[in-house]
């Protein structure tokens, strides 16, 4: 257990040093690309900065897990009464420009009042987490649709692609750590396989389920249960 706790800690101080060093060399992309005096020389920066951004994410993973580590599965939550339909109109903004880019129109329009008791740092993480891996694995000029709504003392929350979907056989392990399945790693290889386990632990910290289906247009449907408050 000592030496288990060491790794964590190492795991955890690691990605914290690591974010420094990362976000300097953005600001000095985001620099250079002020001066750049060629097309060519822009694209390379952009592709530089990508790049960086993947790290960054990765790095906030690894270090979100090693909190959940030492927290434990029965680790107190920063809980307050909030509506998951505010977090998630508050969130879904920022990915405009992603979906955009993409050709992709994200589809919130059928967010209804979900009153929950929940952690308000969590909550937009996980929002995150589900969205992104939704225009990742979506088709190119293809919707991503959230919704949510009370049902039956619960909050049932739902991110659904029509992109390449997630074989029966892989759903299994679809929430372990660093797994990716076979279509993913071929359409997406930047991946890093963490932030669905991570979105399985904030929803176990919420007393909630989360399960992956195919969804109604051929995509992947990820639900969310959390008890309504």
């Amino acid at each position: 257990d000592g030496a288990l706790a060491q790794q964590r800690e190492f795991l955890a101080d690691a990605a914290h040093e690591l974010r420094t060093p990362i976000a300097r060399l953005r600001a000095r992309v985001e620099v250079a690309l002020l001066d750049a005096a060629s097309a060519q020389d822009t694209s390379v920066l952009h592709a530089i900065d990508q790049e960086l951004r993947d790290v960054s994410q990765q790095v906030d993973e690894l270090l979100q897990l090693a909190r959940a580590d030492a927290a434990g599965e029965d680790a107190p939550m920063r809980a307050e009464s909030l509506f998951l339909d505010d977090v998630i109109a508050d969130e879904l903004p920022r990915w405009q420009p992603e979906a955009h880019r993409r050709g992709m129109t994200l589809d919130y329009s059928a967010l209804e009042e979900s009153p929950i008791f929940g952690d308000a740092s969590l909550l937009p993480r996980l929002v995150s987490i589900l969205v992104d891996n939704a225009i990742r694995y979506g088709n190119d000029g293809g919707t991503v649709r959230v919704r949510v709504r009370p049902g039956d003392g619960v909050v049932l929350l739902d991110v659904e692609d029509d992109g390449i979907g997630i074989p029966a056989h892989e759903r299994v392990r679809i929430f372990d750590r660093f797994y990716r399945g076979d279509a993913a790693r071929l359409k997406r290889p930047d991946g890093s396989g963490l932030g669905l386990a991570i979105a399985a632990w904030i929803v176990r910290q919420h007393q909630g389920t989360i399960v992956v289906t195919t969804g109604a247009y051929g995509g992947t449907l990820m639900q969310v249960r959390v008890p309504l408050s």
